[in-house]
Order: C-alpha cells, then structure tokens, then sequence
C-alpha cells in the first residue's frame, strides 16, 4: 500500500489520474470515462478496507489466543487494542465482535480478506452472534444469511438480520417491546418562549404517530409547493421553497393536534393506519400460543425467511401482530416466496388504491435506485412499460423518486429478478451495482 506524502494541495493530491486522458470532462464522453475510473478505484480501495479489516481481525485474534493484552495490565483484547491505536469504544466493541464470529465462521473471515462481503454487514452479522440468548444460533442460519450480504443492498441485510434476530430470540425480543411499550412517555415544558415537546412510545405506537405525521408533513409540502409553483410557475424547485424540512414537520404535527380539536367526539379513526407484514408460519405459530396460553415454538435456525415488522421495516412482536387481528387492525397481504404481492390483473394505467398500496407493501415507500433510499412522495413505476404490454399489477411495480423514474427516459432500465431483488441497468446494458 502506497502512502502519499504530506503536502499542501489537499484531498485532490490524493487522486493521481491524470483526467486528460478523459478529454473534456464537461462534455458527456470524459464525464462518462471519468465516472467509470473513479467507480473503478473507489471499489478497489473498498476492497483494500475490507482486506486490512480481515487482517485487523487475524491480528486481534492471535493477539487473544497469546494473551499478549495482559503484560502490560490490560484486561482483555479491547483494552490492549484501545491502548495501542486509539480505538473508540464503538470500534474496539465492534471489532472484537468481529473476531469472534470469525472464529466460528472461518469462510466468511476469507470472504472478507478477498472483498466478497462488506465490513458493515460482516459487523451486523457480529452484532446479532453477540446476542447472548440466540447468537450461538447465527451459525446455522450463516449460508443463506452471508449470501444475502453478499447480494442485497445494506439497509435489506439489516431488515433480514433484525427479522431473524426477533424471530429467534422471542424471550428478548417480546420483553423488549413490552418494557418500550411500558415506558411511553410525553412531557412538554416552556423554557422562555421556546415550546418543548418530547415523546417516546413502543414500536407500533411509535410506527402509527410516524406514517401519521409523514400523512401530514407531506400535505404541507403539497400545499407550499402548490402555492409557489404558482408564482414561478416551471422555475420552481425545492430550493425555492420558503420552510425547511423540520419547520414543516412541525406545522405538520401542529396541523395533527387542530385536526384533533375539529374531529367530532366519537369519530370513526381509519382502519389501518399502520400494515403489519407477517409470514403465514410465524402468524399461524402465534395465533396457535395466543389461544393455548403457551409459548410458541422455537423457529428453525437455519430459516431466514421469517418476518414480522410494518411496512416501513420496523420489526415488530409476532404476538402483537395476532392482537391486533383479532381486534381488525391487520391487512391482509398475500406474498409469493419471492416477497411479492400477487398479481392483481391489468386493470387500470396508474397505481391507485390498493394495487399501489400493494407495491408499497412489498417493497417499502423509499426509492429502489441504486443508492437512493429516498421516501418523500415517491412514485409507482411500472418495470415493463404500460405502452409494452406490462401490466398494472404488484409484481410489475416498484417504488421511484421523480427525480429517477425520469431516468428511464434517458434509457435506464428498472427491473426485478425471481428472488424478488431490483436490478437498475445503464443505457449501454451495464448494471449499476456495488462490488
């Protein structure tokens, strides 16, 4: 690994291409060549962090194995690390984490070392095997979990850890909704002229108040938006625009509290505010519990396909999904083995109503460009065009941002695999995708 010297011409003296070789970056072609040669080394450079981590792994491992920690009165291998090269506490936590899954997961410590899986999933993985009333369980379900992280975006891996973790340490997981639950709180108070409200509450509460409030906020961007578009007419953009995104947010919460006065005592609240996706074997496992009074079984380790969470991903107790069917409040939502909701026919162009709530369902609200992850007012994309012959249906629909459903104008091409998992292709065929 080559060290550039110190010097005084900052970030740029750390990147030596010579950008001539592209041409005029300003012009389509070298900002094209450029893009590529830069994706080209950031990957490597990733695949570098990866391999140093692996070795970082290798050093600490032997380093315990020795007992070396001790000469200098250290206690353990964080200490003797922490000692030795300033590691935080969150980094010298993590990465002795990291040797111990390691330990019990020797191939992955080679796909790590040859780039094949990130540090941030490897991480992950390592928090849930630290879990002390299942994580001794990680090792059964590791094949089909390291293939995940292997293929599927970062913020997908944590969903299906979190999944298998909450399914699989019913004990912790079902007191820890509980004790979230039991300690919902709200206190406000006025500290000169400033309003302060604060509030915690328990996964569905919370899930309930956050889609409401989005409901909300969206509503006054609508209207701000509106109302400015109608002074600048097509000039409008969101730089224009008069509130920052936490002074909507708070008209929004505001506009929840007067809406709240207006409403007729006794008003009907609509049904549901809040989905909850769960899988017919872990339903079915619950409901039978929560009739017998006696604890659901244990789920098969190796299984990581088990889910229980809202549409937004929060991971929510199997047993407070069957509640909330027995009083009315679940949707139901019938999904293939790949996680889609089955077709429902090609019946109208646009996604409304409940084929767009379908979509969402299957796929969250947040934007499936590569790299996006944006949630605010996304639209329903069709795959295959409408004018193509593709259908209006879930299974042909995913969420987009506007600012990238245009992209497929300029020959982008959106589209999902068997496995359910959402590939974005480039004008010249290739796919746009992290190593």
């Amino acid at each position: 690994m080559t060290v550039t010297p110190r010097g005084h011409t900052g970030l740029m003296s750390l990147v030596v291409a010579d950008f001539a070789e592209f041409g005029d970056t300003d012009l389509p072609d070298g900002r094209y060549a450029a893009a590529d040669e830069l994706a080209r080394r950031l990957q490597n450079l990733e695949r570098d962090v990866r391999f140093c981590e692996a070795r970082i792994a290798a050093v600490l491992d032997e380093a315990d194995r020795l007992g070396v920690y001790s000469i200098d009165g250290h206690r353990d291998i964080r200490a003797w690390a922490a000692a030795n090269v300033n590691w935080s506490r969150r980094e010298t936590l993590e990465r002795s984490r990291t040797v111990t899954l390691l330990r019990d997961l020797p191939e992955l410590a080679e796909d790590l070392k040859y780039g094949e899986v990130g540090v941030a999933q490897v991480r992950e993985l390592a928090r849930v095997r630290a879990n002390p009333r299942c994580g001794d369980q990680v090792v059964e379900a590791a094949p089909e979990l390291v293939e995940l992280a292997k293929r599927v975006s970062f913020e997908e891996f944590r969903i299906v850890t979190q999944r298998w973790e909450q399914l699989n340490d019913t004990d912790g997981a079902h007191r820890g909704h509980e004790a979230a639950h039991a300690g919902r709180r709200v206190s406000t108070s006025m500290f000169d002229d400033t309003f302060h409200l604060a509030a915690q509450f328990g996964a569905v509460q919370g899930a309930a108040i956050a889609e409401i409030l989005k409901r909300f906020e969206n509503a006054e961007f609508a209207a701000e938006w509106d109302a400015l578009k109608a002074v600048h007419g097509d000039d409008m953009c969101t730089s224009m625009m008069e509130r920052t995104h936490s002074q909507r947010r708070a008209d929004a919460l505001y506009a929840i509290f007067m809406a709240a006065v207006a409403a007729p005592p006794g008003a009907q609240v609509p049904e549901p505010v809040v989905n909850i996706i769960v899988d017919q074997d872990t339903f079915d496992a619950h409901m039978a519990a929560a009739a017998s009074g006696e604890p659901a079984p244990p789920r098969d380790p190796a299984e990581t396909g088990g889910r229980c969470e809202t549409d937004t991903g929060i991971v929510v107790d199997p047993a407070v999904a069957v509640a909330a069917a027995i009083v009315g409040h679940v949707r139901r939502v019938v999904m293939n083995s790949a996680s889609v909701v089955t077709d429902l026919g090609r019946k109208q162009r646009v996604f409304t109503g409940g084929s767009r709530t379908a979509v969402f369902l299957q796929d969250g609200r947040r934007c499936i460009w590569p790299g996006c992850g944006h949630d605010f007012r996304t639209q329903i994309d069709h795959s295959t065009d409408w004018q193509h012959h593709g259908v209006t249906a879930p299974c042909n629909g995913g969420p987009l941002c506007a600012f990238h459903n245009r992209f497929k104008n300029f020959g982008y091409h959106v589209h999902r695999d068997s496995n359910g998992h959402w590939h974005t292709h480039r004008p010249d065929g290739t796919e746009i995708h992290p190593i």
